[in-house]
């Protein structure tokens, strides 16, 4: 009778087992290498070593991964096996995928990048000279012909001014080599044919907007900007800026960031909120051949009442991106989009490198995208590592992951996405088994590599936590949720 009791516990417990295991999934692992530092601490002590790999009855730890990249085992929904519902937690025990031979580094299939206005003098090895945290030497393709990335030239200054308007601050920086302290409020400003402008605006300082046009050399530091338009404009550094679309009143602009032709271009350290305007749009980017672009340890996010274009960043037409150690929260629409939806336009995109920090979506799946009309955009070279994505939305919502995936006809000859990490409401959208049906539809000359490195997963039934903002230097509260609308 007693051995008869002890087994019916046996079997009951066995009921209750689950393939996910419990690690508190509200943060994701900080990246070894520099550049890749987000603010939310590491799951547990296991993921200080990379050999300790979490395993269930399903999936014994000595089994060799698949041929495809995929994990022995790999059940989207066995998360959900539980009689008593989803439970918190990894939706599959971690094992090593293969690992793939490095890229060559061979000339790009499709370009996009402007040679006209190159230094022709790609970064050298070491920290980058605005954003020390990055090892250049640490990028892809570094030290191959493939790399061409440059960094923004600094302004040389001779003379120090202080302004208080518009029209003073447009002529310092027109008449050249202007450091140039603002201070007050001032309106709608264009810094046009411009050669070696500073600008550093007190802390109290404003500009309702600030258009850069035909200039080179040019760099902004502190205070807050409504938006920034940039054209036909090289050498721009955007430096401890908030940039609000909210704090100024009607007309708002759509975008925090727009333009065309710009080549070498930095933003650090920037908070950044796009409001809702007139016309129901407010997203982060919408840029065109913009190259040599580095954004960096920066919190952007969207308007929740939005229900027009509220996307974190729109693309088109450009080579040489970088987002480092950025964090960006939407409500609706892609995380990043690249390529364009107008019929005629053919715009590549070339070299483009998102590392470390987070991207939220708070209502849609949605994500990372080459997404256009058939043909019309070619993609060469998308590079994710240790990328944090945080989905909030019901897997019924109707929304697609749209994870590197692109039209039918389109082309996107190479994207690796290394070490990522998902959270999402369940395990059905994203699982190895997902990433892996991904890559098959690769068609010929195309690389799409989702699962480098030790891609997790995680779901979260009760609606995804998202971690908490990473503080800004200069910047007191470094939410961008935080800012009050005018």
């Amino acid at each position: 009778m007693l051995r008869r009791f002890f087994s019916l516990i046996l079997v009951l417990a066995g009921a209750s087992s689950c393939s996910c295991d419990t690690d508190s999934p509200s943060a994701a692992p900080a990246p070894t290498d520099a550049g890749r530092d987000t603010t939310f601490s590491d799951i547990d002590a296991r993921d200080a070593n990379p050999d300790d790999v979490s395993t269930d009855d399903s999936a014994p730890s000595d089994a060799p991964p698949s041929d495809s990249g995929g994990e022995v085992g790999d059940d989207a929904g066995a998360a959900d096996a539980s009689p008593d519902g989803p439970i918190e937690g990894e939706c599959q025990p971690r094992l090593p995928h293969p690992k793939y031979p490095p890229l060559t580094g061979g000339a790009p299939v499709c370009s996009g990048l402007d040679p006209s206005s190159l230094l022709n003098n790609p970064t050298p090895a070491g920290p980058h000279r605005l954003y020390p945290a990055l090892r250049v030497e640490t990028l892809p393709l570094f030290g191959t012909a493939a790399f061409t990335y440059e960094v923004p030239m600094l302004p040389a200054t001779t003379r120090v001014v202080i302004v208080d308007d518009a029209p003073s601050l447009a002529n310092e920086c027109a008449n050249g080599e202007a450091f140039v302290n603002v201070i007050g409020d001032l309106a709608a400003t264009t810094i046009a044919s411009s050669y070696d402008c500073d600008v550093v605006l007190g802390p109290k300082a404003s500009i309702a907007s600030l258009t850069l046009l035909d200039s080179r050399r040019v760099r902004v530091r502190g205070g807050k900007v409504g938006y920034f338009v940039v054209q036909r404009t090289n050498d721009v550094v955007i430096d401890g800026v908030t940039v609000d679309s909210g704090a100024f009143p009607e007309p708002r602009p759509a975008y925090l960031f727009s333009g065309d032709a710009v080549d070498r271009l930095a933003i650090l350290n920037v908070l950044g909120r796009a409001v809702r305007n007139s016309s129901d749009n407010g997203a982060g980017f919408w840029v065109r051949r913009w190259q040599n672009v580095l954004v960096a340890k920066s919190n952007f996010a969207t308007d929740p009442d939005t229900t027009g274009e509220s996307w974190f960043a729109r693309i088109e037409a450009a080579a040489n991106w970088l987002f480092v150690d950025v964090q960006a929260k939407v409500f609706r629409n892609r995380l990043l989009h690249l390529g364009n939806d107008q019929p005629g336009y053919q715009r590549p995109i070339s070299y483009l490198v998102v590392r470390g920090g987070a991207y939220m979506n708070a209502g849609e799946l949605a994500t990372f995208v080459n997404s256009s009309r058939p043909g019309e955009t070619c993609v060469d070279g998308v590079f994710l590592e240790g990328v944090s994505f945080f989905l909030d939305a019901p897997a019924a919502s109707g929304s697609a992951l749209g994870f590197g995936e692109s039209s039918s006809g389109q082309l996107t000859f190479r994207w690796d996405a290394t070490d990522t990490h998902w959270h999402t409401r369940s395990c059905a959208p994203v699982s190895s088994r997902v990433m892996n049906a991904k890559e098959a539809l690769a068609g010929p000359n195309e690389a799409l590599r989702y699962q480098l490195g030790e891609p997790r997963y995680f779901q979260h039934p009760n609606g995804v936590p998202y971690p908490e903002w990473q503080a800004i230097a200069g910047i007191t509260d470094s939410n961008p949720e935080h800012l009050v609308e005018q």
